[in-house]
């Protein structure tokens, strides 16, 4: 397993190259490096602010999955209207408001979307 002396000076030579770090995520930035998640031991902290520091300074938005789902049912409703798709009626609701399935699929597609880090 990689120390993370290494793995800061991997990711601080990823930042100088910006076009090597274009649209990836942090979880993409270490796969790119090789590395795994083994454990929840969090990354060391001055890892996390330059990450942070280049995310903020290139136009990246943290999402949380909560505000990914209530997204994803808002928008997935405001298009149907638009194309003129007409959904289930017992989806036509804010999303705390959905029967307990469809927050469940909502919830299981965020978590699909965040563990493929956009890899395809």
């Amino acid at each position: 397993m990689k120390d993370y002396h290494k793995l800061s000076k991997e990711i601080a030579d990823l930042v100088k190259d910006p076009d090597a770090m274009k649209g990836l995520t942090l979880q993409q930035s270490l796969r790119k490096l090789g590395y795994i998640k083994v454990s929840d031991e969090p990354i060391e902290e001055h890892i996390r602010i330059d990450l942070e520091q280049y995310a903020k300074e290139n136009g990246y938005v943290k999402l949380e999955k909560e505000e990914l789902v209530r997204l994803m049912h808002d928008t997935y409703e405001e298009q149907a209207k638009i194309v003129g798709w007409k959904t289930q009626e017992s989806c036509q609701v804010k999303f705390d408001d959905l029967p307990e399935a469809n927050k469940k699929v909502m919830y299981a597609v965020a978590d699909a979307i965040i563990n493929a880090g956009g890899e395809r």
